[in-house]
């Protein structure tokens, strides 16, 4: 372990380097003199449940060797809280060992046992938690990866006593004897998994992340052996019963018990089913799919396919409409990140152009959040054709009445609140 030495000029500037795994600055100020008092504190725990790291261990521990498949506890206090992102039930913090100043990013966290945030005031500066989830260093920021860490103790309440999943794991991974949730994530933690080989899988659908009926049929989605997000697995890009496509996202929904057959695998750090999976069965009624009420033309910008980095272009949906991302005026051209939950950036000056074959009714886009900032450029997107109207972190242009509006990033700042970042598209024809 590294020597802590801790001074008011090298505070300052662990401050002024500290970035997120976005282009943007984090947001928060300086501390004044009277907070520089040099503070040491004596790394503590082996990042088990039973006995896990203090902050300053954990952040000590990055700076040699540290496994990014592993889970690692940790034990600190909470020292301020970002954004609380409503899609997704998460929220971005930071913790420190008590009176200490040494801090560690969560990075869109999930919240006792792994249950979704319902909202920013879950969690509050001061309280005392327990953080179990995968790590890694992106960009030079150390923190816990997106959705990959869950709160396993908040102020006295424990996972185990908060009703997560405590399952035994069960099954052969056969079609008449499915493996259960805890037995399959049991096969990563053992490396025991054989990648090229199906498997069946029966669980309680937790969380419906997306249904694209529009473009490839697929479906991401949860599932757990208590319908919670505890412990819970992904199952990527699946299709429905039979492997036919989806064709409404009413098909899947959060509390039905499924078997779905694929192949494992793990994608950076995240254990998931690979893409082309399929439903065997599918019983209850579940409740009303979290993705939202049936629309024409749903569509995330994950569920193109396309890789990190990659610039848009022109993509062109199963019904003709096409939707092209041009640079137009500006420096850069829209790309797609698949940082967080995936996003289309469109920069100052870049324009979106919605083409369809028939008249189009009404566009809602969903723009993403992340550490206090609202990608919308500011409010300052236009529209060619309707009316436009922005409400927290989605834009409706209404009354179009055209088969073709051209979406324009007008803000003529730089930096990433000048951005668009857009999280999904929702498509109203009018005939």
């Amino acid at each position: 372990m590294k020597k802590l030495v801790y001074s008011a000029i090298a505070l300052a500037v662990s401050v002024l380097s500290l970035t997120s795994c976005e282009d943007v600055p984090a947001p928060y100020t300086l501390p004044t003199a009277s907070e520089n008092t040099e503070i040491k504190v004596a790394p503590k725990g082996s990042g088990t449940a039973e006995d896990p790291f203090n902050v300053v261990a954990l952040d000590s521990l990055m700076d040699n060797e540290f496994d990014a498949n592993a889970t690692y506890y940790v034990k600190g206090v909470v020292s301020q809280v970002g954004t609380f992102n409503e899609s997704f039930g998460n929220i971005t913090y930071y913790i420190k060992d008590e009176e200490a100043s040494t801090t560690f990013y969560v990075y869109r966290g999930l919240g006792l046992g792994g249950a979704n945030f319902t909202s920013e005031s879950d969690i509050a500066i001061g309280d005392s938690v327990v953080v179990a989830g995968n790590v890694t260093i992106y960009n030079g920021t150390k923190e816990f990866v997106t959705n990959k860490s869950h709160i396993v103790y908040l102020n006295g309440k424990t996972a185990s006593n908060s009703g997560t999943s405590t399952a035994e794991p069960t099954g052969t991974g056969t079609e008449t004897d499915p493996y259960n949730v805890a037995a399959v994530l049991k096969l990563y933690e053992n490396n025991s998994y054989d990648s090229n080989k199906e498997v069946y899988v029966k669980g309680i659908v937790a969380k419906v992340g997306s249904i694209d009926t529009v473009n490839y049929g697929n479906a991401t989605y949860y599932i757990s052996d208590d319908g919670t997000s505890t412990n819970d697995f992904e199952i990527y890009h699946g299709f429905y019963l039979n492997g036919e496509k989806f064709t409404s996202k009413s098909q899947l929904k959060k509390g039905q018990t499924v078997v779905v057959c694929g192949k494992l695998t793990l994608y950076n750090t995240t254990k998931e089913m690979d893409k082309e999976s399929k439903l065997i069965s599918i019983e209850g009624e579940g409740t009303s799919t979290e993705s939202g009420s049936e629309a024409a033309g749903q569509i995330t910008t994950s569920s193109f396919n396309l890789t990190d980095a990659a610039e848009w272009g022109t993509q062109t949906l199963t019904d003709g409409t096409k939707i092209i991302a041009e640079a137009g005026t500006g420096s850069n051209s829209p790309k797609f990140y698949i940082a967080g939950s995936g996003t289309l950036r469109v920069y100052p000056g870049n324009t979106l152009t919605f083409e369809a074959t028939k008249n189009i009714k009404s566009i809602t886009i969903l723009c993403d959040s992340y550490n206090g900032i609202n990608y919308t450029a500011q409010g300052m997107a236009t529209a060619s054709v309707g009316t436009i109207a922005l409400n927290e972190l989605t834009y409706t242009i209404s009354d179009i009445n055209s088969n073709k509006v051209v979406l324009t990033n007008s803000n003529t700042n730089t930096g990433g609140k000048s951005q668009l970042r857009i999280l999904s598209f929702v498509i109203n024809y009018a005939n």
